[in-house]
């Protein structure tokens, strides 16, 4: 039977209201701990709706400014086009919508905004931005994406940036999740010094920092102890592409009052290369009664498992490590062995454990080839291991997501054990049997054009290889 739009709109408002929520909400089948107050809808089917009749239109007018977004997706790539630093005429135009209509301000909840690090800018750049921020004042998820160019001094868009933070921290009050984005491969962005003075929100709970600066670019290093230790409200912390020094990292891992979930990689961070799993366990033991979630991808570059034991922290359910730091013997950062050691399901099945994920993330970890018969092995064994002891293990899971269309050649590193989806999928058969269930990512590499790329590596001269290096890496 075909309901048509007049019988729906005959329905009591209320009841009308309550389907066109649950209607266009957008389901995912997983949403990532730190990226769970951001909204999600369907606003193409929210804005087809609005067309239907004018009492439609006035329903579902307020659930179009929930979650504001002028992107196509690609927040920091598509930063020309709707930027709101400097305003695009999107910004523009929902600026004035704002500001003719103010209840409409108080339904969004989650907010994002561009900034085109490229683009001159002037104060004026900034007023759309300001108000926005000033206005929205129920918004719970904020991200920020740039703002922090490389222009050589604590000046200018820098001081702009931390003073629109400034005002979120006074309008936003009930903010729960903070995303700071910047440019990964620079170390202009946004320092952990000054994170620790400007962030202010009372009801934070998820902060997270992609591609942040480092301190000693600006004169301020009394930032770094503008907090008290284990005083910060948010018990989320992500810092990928970390840029700064030891000694911001570990303060900063330290403002928190308590921690429940934690990730960090440092890649590109060469003054951070001696830094192990001991060190960040070292940092973390403050949260072991509170801690669940961790995720080390990449710390320095001459690391390894060695004396790293989870077994401290006994609340811990979820703990993914990267496949190099796996390891009893690292070379320069690229795994070189993968041995199974009989202490190792005592260090890394804590009580609680249930979940344990092999990263092959950064740092050249993730080539075509780069899953073989000794991560098979190893995983395996870690597997069979939890079986005996009746671990609380439920899931191993393998990021495995290739960038590059070559595989390795370093040292003793396999260069060709099969197709790593087929391993995989033949592992996950394995571990079924003993009770764990494996996942891993899917394929972007169909098995023909596996081969075909592998057979021409397999054939290629020594000056194939040092050519395509450093077209890709550098020498």
């Amino acid at each position: 039977m075909t309901i048509s739009s007049s019988s729906l709109e005959n329905l009591p408002e209320e009841l009308l209201a309550q389907i066109l929520d649950h209607s266009t909400l957008e389901e995912y089948e997983y949403v990532a701990r730190n990226d769970r107050y951001r909204v999600r809808r369907d606003y193409g089917d929210l804005r087809s709706l609005s067309l239907v009749s004018r009492h439609f239109h006035r329903l579902i007018t307020p659930y179009l400014f929930e979650g504001i977004a002028l992107h196509d997706g690609n927040p920091y790539g598509s930063r020309k086009r709707y930027s709101i630093v400097p305003p695009c005429r999107r910004a523009l135009a929902l600026h004035k919508v704002l500001q003719d209509n103010p209840p409409l301000r108080s339904r969004c909840l989650s907010l994002e905004i561009i900034f085109d690090d490229d683009a001159e800018t002037t104060d004026e750049d900034y007023r759309v931005a300001n108000d926005l921020i000033s206005w929205l004042g129920q918004t719970r998820s904020l991200r920020l994406y740039g703002g922090f160019p490389a222009e050589g001094g604590y000046t200018g868009r820098r001081a702009d940036t931390l003073k629109l933070i400034s005002i979120a921290n006074r309008s936003m009050t009930n903010l729960k999740e903070l995303l700071l984005y910047m440019e990964n491969d620079t170390t202009e962005g946004l320092s952990l010094a000054e994170a620790m003075a400007y962030i202010n929100f009372p009801s934070l709970e998820i902060l997270t920092m992609i591609g942040n600066g480092h301190s000693k670019n600006w004169p301020a290093p009394q930032m770094l102890n503008s907090k008290e230790p284990h005083t910060a409200p948010f018990t989320s912390l992500t810092m990928t592409y970390c840029q700064d020094s030891v000694e911001a990292i570990e303060k900063f891992v330290s403002w928190p009052e308590n921690l429940i979930d934690f990730t960090i990689n440092t890649s590109r961070n060469e003054e951070v290369t001696h830094l192990s799993l001991m060190d960040a366990q070292g940092w973390l033991l403050n949260y072991k009664e509170t801690l669940k979630y961790v995720y080390i991808d990449v710390l320095g570059h001459n690391q390894g498992i060695q004396d790293f034991d989870a077994s401290v922290f006994p609340r811990l359910e979820s703990l993914t490590l990267s496949r190099t730091q796996l390891n009893d013997d690292v070379d320069d950062g690229i795994p070189n062995d993968l041995r199974w050691e009989a202490s190792h399901p005592d260090r890394l099945l804590p009580p609680n454990i249930k979940t344990f994920g092999m990263s092959f993330g950064i740092l050249g970890c993730c080539l075509i080839n780069n899953f073989g018969d000794k991560e098979v092995n190893w995983l395996r064994q870690l597997g069979q291991a939890a079986a005996s002891r009746q671990s609380s293990l439920e899931t191993i899971d393998i990021l495995f997501e290739p960038w590059c269309a070559y595989p390795h050649k370093y040292g003793n590193y396999p260069q060709d054990d099969g197709y790593p989806w087929d391993r995989m999928s033949d592992l996950a058969d394995e571990l079924a049997e003993c009770g764990i269930y494996l996942t891993y990512t899917p394929s972007p590499w169909p098995k023909e054009e596996w081969e075909a790329t592998m057979a021409h590596w397999r054939n290629a001269s020594a000056a194939d290889w040092w050519t395509h290096q450093i077209a890709h890496e550098g020498p």
